[in-house]
């Protein structure tokens, strides 16, 4: 079954520069920019699915490219979860109430949230990023 055609904007993504813009079905794509993994191709209206640069052939990527901002932004959203417990916990000891969390578990709370603040210290690249467990 032929596939329809697409177009792909060729992106350098060291210099940020958008190469070339090609249409065509995604098996007939050959480009002569060589074999270099700092080209991606970008398919509008998908999403932007990314692919890389083989050997002058367009590959899909097995997951898409992650930017430190979608680290961010994910990041951000697992603090909140944890916000009002690591509140309630600290207010609960204040109060000299029985906690809802033991010690323990308020501690690998603590570590985790420590664990997802070094995430940018601990890893170079975004999308080699290994996500810890969370502790509840």
């Amino acid at each position: 079954m032929p596939q329809d055609d697409e177009s792909y904007c060729i992106y350098n993504v060291v210099t940020g520069d958008i190469e070339k813009i090609i249409t065509c079905a995604s098996h007939d794509l050959q480009i002569n920019i060589g074999d270099n993994q700092s080209y991606v191709a970008l398919v509008p209206g998908t999403g932007f699915r990314t692919h890389y640069v083989e050997a002058g052939v367009i590959r899909e990527r097995a997951k898409p490219l992650v930017t430190w901002l979608d680290i961010r932004v994910h990041r951000s959203g697992l603090f909140a979860k944890y916000d009002g417990i690591v509140r309630r916990h600290r207010d609960q000891v204040e109060l000299g109430i029985p906690t809802a969390l033991t010690a323990q578990r308020f501690a690998d709370v603590l570590q985790y949230l420590q664990v997802l603040r070094d995430i940018p210290q601990t890893f170079a690249d975004p999308n080699a990023v290994i996500w810890p467990a969370e502790p509840l």
